[in-house]
């Protein structure tokens, strides 16, 4: 399943010069056959340079378990 994150070009951190560095793009995840999402978005428009987001900070819907290491 692929990540897509949004919002990163409103956020503080991209208007003060940074840069978004979108490192994982695709996530191994549990879930139903049905249930499974095309992707999942998260919303990075309140980030400031230095900032990171990790798997943990991500919220699936209640059907699909992510599978990934959380730990940052």
């Amino acid at each position: 399943m692929g990540l897509e994150l949004t919002g990163g070009e409103d956020s503080p951190g991209a208007r003060d010069g940074g840069v978004l560095e979108h490192v994982t793009r695709e996530l191994t995840i549990e879930a139903l056959p049905n249930d499974i999402p095309d992707s999942l978005s998260h919303d990075v428009s309140e980030m400031q340079i230095g900032d990171t987001l990790t798997l943990e900070a991500l919220r699936p819907p209640s059907t699909v378990t992510l599978i990934d290491d959380p730990r940052p």
